[in-house]
């Protein structure tokens, strides 16, 4: 048997991106194994491994922001391993330990984990390898342990195929994997045109693929569409293969793709006779043509809980940030609505959930134990004018479940309370330094903030050294000079006054504190 199936050269030569995936992290595990009666370990002191960890992106965070957990990460490529243990060193990590190796030779010596993480693997190494992944997480998962497995799914992915075998067959005959990017990039290009305004079914299924890749980065596009390892299975089929090794489907990461009710009324009809959950969550996959699942497991003598109970959401905490865009009416039942800073909106009806909505988002980023937002939110609901939905604790229950559901709330087994940064003279975390050069930075809750060049810029100039006055004139200096752009200014050949500068700095330094990437100058940075 060959000890290495997949070729570690193309992951040198084009690597995946690494980065934070928020669904991996032990946190949001530990609360969905809470929610289906598992007694999953804190995130604050557990053990993890990641297969497949690349350079770290996603793992060393997670060791940043949880210094007394245990982080171990596995991959297979040589180059990546190397640039994750220059990272860990430079950041003066001692919890956590990337290795280069093969899944195919892990086992128990490894030890017991409570998370084992293994995301862009599954669909995308050989049958051999899958099931060698699958034994590892039985033999390292502490007996409420959870895996998470991360791959392509069927019939979704049965379209996107039809693109993979054209961009494959363009590219054939090409043994440079860059120039096999390239020659793909100029199909895509041609085939742009041809179906951009076509009705044919066939064109409307090309149309949004299309326009996806050619946004997509080339890890993306080059192990996702052209490398030999693609192979997408129904979900029934992954559970299937799960339970031949002791382990049974825990749930999904989003909990809302586990229910018929964001169907249709009538596809809601078809699947109302089908009582066994795991055929409802395949034909979920069949009526909604889902192409990918972040799945997870869990030893098969856990029994989970299949029922979710309202209640279970009393032993654990929450966190939000979402904004109300109007007033809010807590002495009426009525939708009002929320929003994130990311853009998604959603409308929430009962008085005691616009309480705890707006608790959350001033308290953001800690998480509060449920109990204490509940007295928080009946309080101000009472203030208000409201006594009368201040008992009505299921329906705050509903629907923050309904919204950690959708992803637009979080939840953790604890509550958290973050240091309050110094804004005289701001610090920037080592971590978040460390990021700044690749154009994002991890924040306190593993979601990925987008830097553009000023606030890039202005968070490596964080060390603590300079007040906000030095960083404006710093920066109105490099502005003047041609050195740094300010993104999105009015006037092409405007150069901002110093207050401008200075607002504008004020602005960034609030979105990172939120974020939780300053520090208090007195803590480690």
């Amino acid at each position: 048997m060959d000890p290495n199936p997949v070729d570690i050269d193309l992951y040198a030569e084009i690597p995946y991106q690494s980065t934070a995936i928020a669904e991996t992290h032990p946190h949001h595990l530990a609360a969905l194994g809470r929610l289906f009666g598992l007694q999953s370990a804190p995130s604050t002191s557990c053990r993890v491994l990641e297969l497949g960890c690349g350079s770290g992106g996603n793992l060393i965070p997670m060791a940043w922001y949880l210094p007394a957990s245990e982080f171990v990460g596995v991959e297979l490529s040589p180059a990546p391993v190397a640039k994750a243990q220059q990272t860990i060193a430079a950041l003066g990590l001692t919890n956590v330990e990337v290795r280069q190796g093969n899944i195919l030779c892990l086992g128990a010596e490894l030890g017991q984990f409570d998370y084992i993480i293994a995301h862009g693997v599954y669909s995308w190494v050989p049958e051999d390898v899958r099931r060698a992944l699958l034994a590892l997480c039985r033999v390292a998962l502490q007996p409420h342990g959870i895996g998470y497995i991360s791959y392509n799914t069927l019939p979704g992915w049965r379209i996107r195929n039809m693109l993979r075998d054209m961009l494959r067959h363009h590219a054939r005959g090409i043994e440079s994997p860059s120039q096999q990017i390239t020659a793909a990039r100029a199909l895509l290009a041609l085939l742009e045109p041809v179906v951009e305004k076509s009705q044919d079914p066939y064109a409307r299924a090309l149309r949004q693929d299309l326009k996806r890749l050619r946004e997509a980065d080339d890890g993306y596009l080059y192990h996702e569409y052209l490398e030999s390892n693609n192979e997408p299975l129904l979900f029934t089929s992954f559970v299937a293969d799960a339970q031949r090794h002791g382990l049974t489907y825990l749930c999904d990461t989003s909990l809302h793709t586990m229910f018929p009710s964001g169907l249709s009324a009538e596809a809601q009809a078809v699947l109302e006779p089908v009582d066994n959950f795991l055929e409802q969550e395949q034909y979920l996959d069949f009526l909604s043509n889902r192409t990918f699942r972040q799945s997870l497991l869990c030893h098969a003598e856990r029994e989970p809980l299949r029922e979710l109970d309202l209640e279970r959401l009393d032993g654990l905490s929450c966190y939000a940030q979402l904004a109300p865009t109007q007033k809010l009416n807590l002495r009426r039942v009525q939708a009002e609505h929320f929003v994130s800073p990311q853009g998604p909106r959603c409308a929430v009806k009962h008085p005691l959930t616009k309480a705890a909505l707006s608790v959350l988002e001033a308290s953001y980023p800690n998480a509060l134990a449920f109990a204490d937002l509940l007295i928080r939110s009946q309080v101000m609901v009472e203030q208000a004018g409201g006594s009368r939905f201040a008992a009505e604790v299921n329906n705050l229950r509903y629907e923050l479940l309904d919204l950690f559901g959708r992803s637009l709330i979080g939840l953790s087994v604890a509550p958290t309370e973050s240091a309050v940064p110094d804004l005289c003279r701001p610090r920037a975390s080592g971590l978040a330094r460390q990021e700044c050069n690749d154009g994002c930075v991890t924040s306190v809750w593993h979601r990925e903030l987008q830097l553009d060049t000023l606030s890039a810029h202005l968070l490596g100039l964080l060390d603590g050294s300079r007040t906000v006055d030095d960083l404006s004139q710093a920066l109105l200096t490099e502005i003047k000079t041609g050195q740094l752009s300010v993104p999105g200014a009015r006037g092409a050949n405007r150069t901002p006054s110093l207050p401008e500068v200075r607002a504008n700095i004020e602005r960034l330094l609030r979105v990172f504190a939120r974020q939780g990437v300053l520090c208090d100058n007195d803590l480690r940075d």
